[in-house]
């Protein structure tokens, strides 16, 4: 079928459906794989057509109206002023604005079950929404029956090496062993080996006897890293496999290395890598791989931008427990810019004081946040911050190098690129 003809019976079916059409369902309507069947989702969506996905049992795609129930049979519950009184704050707000970025994994997911894996990379500032997009993926992965494995990195630079792979590495162990299929006995075993070997420190403390010869360690680092991407290989044979990495900025160089060679063996795997950091402070060594991470096999970069306003407008509509004035949401909208975390964080604040609360107060989490970032600045560059935050959105960079006093307007505009550096 023409694929311009294939999307507008798409189109139509979508449209008139009375429920979720699954991806399998559409390619077998069609005669197309799941992964045409996401790039036409994809290009609907671009063209204009507000393709929902829905998630849970039973979910599937469709095409609803503007401002209709986020699924075929829903029903809004707003108050009076607007405000749902339904859906619980936090983690659990409304999923909103991010349509086009669940496609674009759905389909790097589609194409791994086609044996055609894939790293993805997801960057954005603190806040911004990769952990949700992440888990919101997580979820329907799992539907699709990926085994879905996470690893964490963690600040603290007492975190051993490795650390979270030694996390995806086990999560794999653990669902294998919950499996009752007697073929991947052998799985275990070498999964527990390539385990051990990840965890150095417990071999020490073990009374089994240590090599006598050193070794090359870029000889022992390769044959390592070959064992695990074949091992891990072996596990999405049996069973679609995704790793899912957060806070990247924070790993280790071993951590960061294996990424690298990981993402060159994606080939001909049954292997989605998705991992996030943040692009404001990025250390070293995920600094330095970057450029080979992304030029390795089929990797891509997946950056999250602000969220639009009518995006978080629907957040604050979904959002529960909370009353209020209708400017409200118009103030949230411009105090957040687009940012999810502040949003949300706004949004708990008109719930527990009201309006006066939401429109005035910076709230205690955003406040941690920011604190975090501007950590990172000269204090040079602190104090033109405190002196731009009393003048109003807009001024001239002269009205600033008055309330410094400083002498030249180089200077100025040297500490406000420091301060765009990282997005503040």
């Amino acid at each position: 079928m023409d694929p311009d003809l294939r999307r507008r019976s798409l189109t139509e079916l979508l449209s008139r459906s009375v429920s979720p059409i699954a991806v399998a369902d559409l390619a077998e309507r069609f005669g197309v794989s799941a992964r045409t069947v996401h790039y036409d989702l994809a290009e609907l969506k671009r063209t204009g057509q507000n393709v929902v996905s829905v998630m849970g049992r039973g979910g599937g795609f469709w095409i609803r109206p503007r401002g209709a129930a986020s699924r075929p049979g829903d029903r809004p519950t707003a108050s009076r002023s607007g405000i749902s009184e339904t859906v619980p704050l936090g983690r659990h707000m409304k999923f909103v604005g991010r349509e086009d970025e669940l496609l674009h994994l759905e389909s790097a997911a589609a194409q791994a079950l086609a044996a055609e894996g894939s790293t993805v990379l997801i960057s954005g500032e603190p806040g911004i929404g990769k952990t949700r997009l992440l888990r919101q993926i997580a979820e329907r992965l799992s539907e699709q029956e990926f085994q879905v494995a996470w690893g964490r990195c963690h600040r603290d630079s007492g975190a051993p090496p490795f650390w979270p792979w030694r996390q995806a590495l086990q999560s794999v162990l653990t669902s294998l062993s919950n499996r009752s299929q007697s073929p991947q006995d052998d799985l275990l075993t070498e999964g527990q080996r390539l385990l051990d070997r990840l965890t150095p420190e417990l071999r020490q403390q073990s009374d089994q006897p240590q090599p006598s010869r050193v070794e090359d360690p870029d000889i022992v680092r390769f044959r390592l890293f070959t064992s695990l991407a074949q091992y891990l290989g072996e596990v999405a044979a049996s069973i679609p496999l995704a790793l899912l990495l957060e806070d990247l900025h924070w790993a280790d160089e071993p951590s960061v290395r294996f990424l690298e060679f990981l993402s060159r063996e994606t080939a001909g795997k049954r292997l989605l890598i998705a991992g996030t950091y943040r692009d404001t402070d990025a250390a070293l060594p995920l600094r330095a791989a970057l450029p080979e991470i992304l030029r390795a096999g089929r990797s891509e970069h997946l950056p999250l931008g602000a969220l639009s306003a009518d995006d978080v407008s629907e957040m604050i509509a979904n959002a529960p427990t909370v009353r209020g004035v209708d400017e409200v949401a118009a103030t949230i909208v411009r105090r957040s810019g687009g940012n999810p975390l502040y949003a949300t964080e706004l949004i708990r604040l008109l719930a527990l004081g009201g309006p006066d609360a939401a429109t005035s107060r910076l709230p205690e989490g955003v406040k941690h946040v920011i604190g975090e970032r501007v950590s990172h600045l000269s204090d040079q560059c602190r104090q033109m911050l405190t002196a731009a935050a009393v003048l109003e959105e807009e001024f001239e960079s002269e009205v600033l190098q008055q309330v410094l006093g400083v002498g030249a307007i180089e200077e100025v505009l040297g500490l406000i690129d420091e301060a765009v550096s990282l997005r503040l």
